[in-house]
Protein backbone atom coordinates (compact mmCIF):
# COMPACT_ATOMS: atom_id res chain seq x y z
CA UNK A 1 0.00 0.00 0.00
CA UNK A 2 1.52 3.35 -0.99
CA UNK A 3 1.77 6.28 1.42
CA UNK A 4 -0.94 8.35 -0.31
CA UNK A 5 -3.45 5.49 -0.19
CA UNK A 6 -2.57 4.80 3.46
CA UNK A 7 -3.17 8.43 4.35
CA UNK A 8 -6.46 8.51 2.44
CA UNK A 9 -7.65 5.42 4.32
CA UNK A 10 -6.54 6.93 7.62
CA UNK A 11 -8.29 10.23 6.85
CA UNK A 12 -11.51 8.36 6.09
CA UNK A 13 -11.53 7.18 9.70
CA UNK A 14 -11.26 10.64 11.29
CA UNK A 15 -14.35 11.10 13.41
CA UNK A 16 -15.91 7.86 12.16
CA UNK A 17 -17.94 6.13 14.85
CA UNK A 18 -17.11 2.48 15.43
CA UNK A 19 -19.83 -0.11 14.80
CA UNK A 20 -18.60 -2.30 17.61
CA UNK A 21 -16.02 -2.05 20.36
CA UNK A 22 -14.45 -5.34 21.43
CA UNK A 23 -11.67 -4.14 23.71
CA UNK A 24 -9.73 -1.19 25.09
CA UNK A 25 -6.61 -1.28 22.93
CA UNK A 26 -7.14 1.92 20.93
CA UNK A 27 -9.04 5.15 21.61
CA UNK A 28 -10.48 5.43 18.08
CA UNK A 29 -10.47 3.83 14.62
CA UNK A 30 -7.88 6.26 13.24
CA UNK A 31 -5.41 5.40 16.01
CA UNK A 32 -6.03 1.68 15.59
CA UNK A 33 -5.28 1.80 11.90
CA UNK A 34 -2.37 4.24 12.23
CA UNK A 35 -0.57 2.24 14.92
CA UNK A 36 -1.27 -1.03 13.14
CA UNK A 37 0.18 0.27 9.87
CA UNK A 38 3.33 1.47 11.66
CA UNK A 39 3.70 -1.82 13.56
CA UNK A 40 3.06 -3.77 10.37
CA UNK A 41 5.98 -2.00 8.68
CA UNK A 42 8.22 -2.82 11.67
CA UNK A 43 7.24 -6.51 11.55
CA UNK A 44 7.85 -6.74 7.81
CA UNK A 45 11.29 -5.16 8.32
CA UNK A 46 12.00 -7.64 11.13
CA UNK A 47 11.21 -10.55 8.78
CA UNK A 48 13.56 -9.11 6.20
CA UNK A 49 16.29 -8.58 8.82
CA UNK A 50 15.99 -12.16 10.09
CA UNK A 51 16.22 -13.62 6.59
CA UNK A 52 19.09 -11.25 5.79
CA UNK A 53 20.86 -12.45 8.96
CA UNK A 54 20.49 -16.04 7.79
CA UNK A 55 21.97 -15.18 4.43
CA UNK A 56 24.85 -13.19 5.94
CA UNK A 57 25.61 -15.92 8.45
CA UNK A 58 25.30 -18.97 6.21
CA UNK A 59 25.13 -17.80 2.58
CA UNK A 60 23.37 -19.52 -0.31
CA UNK A 61 24.66 -22.94 0.70
CA UNK A 62 22.40 -22.93 3.77
CA UNK A 63 19.30 -23.49 1.65
CA UNK A 64 20.79 -26.75 0.40
CA UNK A 65 21.85 -27.77 3.92
CA UNK A 66 18.38 -27.19 5.31
CA UNK A 67 16.91 -29.45 2.66
CA UNK A 68 19.21 -32.28 3.64
CA UNK A 69 18.04 -34.30 6.57
CA UNK A 70 20.20 -35.06 9.56
CA UNK A 71 19.44 -38.74 9.07
CA UNK A 72 20.83 -38.71 5.54
CA UNK A 73 23.88 -36.82 6.76
CA UNK A 74 24.47 -39.51 9.35
CA UNK A 75 24.11 -42.26 6.74
CA UNK A 76 26.55 -40.46 4.47
CA UNK A 77 29.19 -39.88 7.12
CA UNK A 78 29.03 -42.99 9.25
CA UNK A 79 27.51 -45.77 7.17
CA UNK A 80 29.38 -45.24 3.91
CA UNK A 81 26.26 -43.85 2.28
CA UNK A 82 24.35 -47.12 1.97
CA UNK A 83 22.35 -47.11 5.23
CA UNK A 84 22.23 -50.91 5.43
CA UNK A 85 22.65 -52.59 8.78
CA UNK A 86 25.10 -55.07 7.28
CA UNK A 87 26.99 -56.89 10.00
CA UNK A 88 25.27 -55.40 13.04
CA UNK A 89 28.06 -56.59 15.33
CA UNK A 90 30.82 -55.07 13.23
CA UNK A 91 32.87 -52.49 15.07
CA UNK A 92 33.18 -49.11 13.46
CA UNK A 93 35.47 -46.27 14.36
CA UNK A 94 34.98 -42.57 13.94
CA UNK A 95 37.68 -40.00 13.61
CA UNK A 96 37.48 -36.79 15.50
CA UNK A 97 37.43 -35.03 12.11
CA UNK A 98 34.30 -36.95 11.04
CA UNK A 99 32.57 -36.19 14.33
CA UNK A 100 33.63 -32.54 14.16
CA UNK A 101 32.36 -32.21 10.59
CA UNK A 102 29.08 -33.92 11.49
CA UNK A 103 28.62 -31.67 14.54
CA UNK A 104 29.24 -28.63 12.33
CA UNK A 105 26.64 -29.86 9.86
CA UNK A 106 24.08 -30.32 12.62
CA UNK A 107 24.92 -26.92 14.12
CA UNK A 108 24.44 -25.21 10.75
CA UNK A 109 21.02 -26.83 10.32
CA UNK A 110 19.92 -25.89 13.83
CA UNK A 111 21.12 -22.33 13.32
CA UNK A 112 19.21 -22.08 10.04
CA UNK A 113 16.08 -23.51 11.64
CA UNK A 114 16.36 -20.96 14.48
CA UNK A 115 16.59 -18.06 12.03
CA UNK A 116 13.65 -19.36 10.02
CA UNK A 117 11.55 -19.97 13.14
CA UNK A 118 12.23 -16.42 14.26
CA UNK A 119 11.40 -15.03 10.82
CA UNK A 120 8.23 -17.06 10.53
CA UNK A 121 7.13 -15.95 14.00
CA UNK A 122 6.78 -12.43 12.63
CA UNK A 123 4.22 -13.64 10.10
CA UNK A 124 1.74 -14.34 12.92
CA UNK A 125 2.12 -10.75 14.15
CA UNK A 126 1.78 -9.43 10.59
CA UNK A 127 -1.46 -11.36 10.16
CA UNK A 128 -2.81 -9.91 13.43
CA UNK A 129 -1.89 -6.36 12.44
CA UNK A 130 -3.49 -6.78 9.01
CA UNK A 131 -6.61 -7.99 10.82
CA UNK A 132 -6.58 -4.85 13.01
CA UNK A 133 -6.42 -2.71 9.87
CA UNK A 134 -9.28 -4.57 8.21
CA UNK A 135 -11.42 -4.35 11.35
CA UNK A 136 -10.76 -0.61 11.57
CA UNK A 137 -11.87 -0.22 7.93
CA UNK A 138 -15.10 -2.03 8.86
CA UNK A 139 -15.66 0.20 11.87
CA UNK A 140 -14.76 -2.31 14.58
CA UNK A 141 -12.60 -0.85 17.33
CA UNK A 142 -10.35 -3.13 19.32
Amino acid sequence: MDDKKKQEELNSLIGKKELAKVGNWYPDLYSQMSYSIADLQKEKQAVFDEIKGLYESQGDLMVIEILKSIYLSFIDRFMDGNGNLGDADEEVSFTRRKLFDFAGDIYAKIEAASYLKSALGHFHRIRDLESHIELAKKGILL
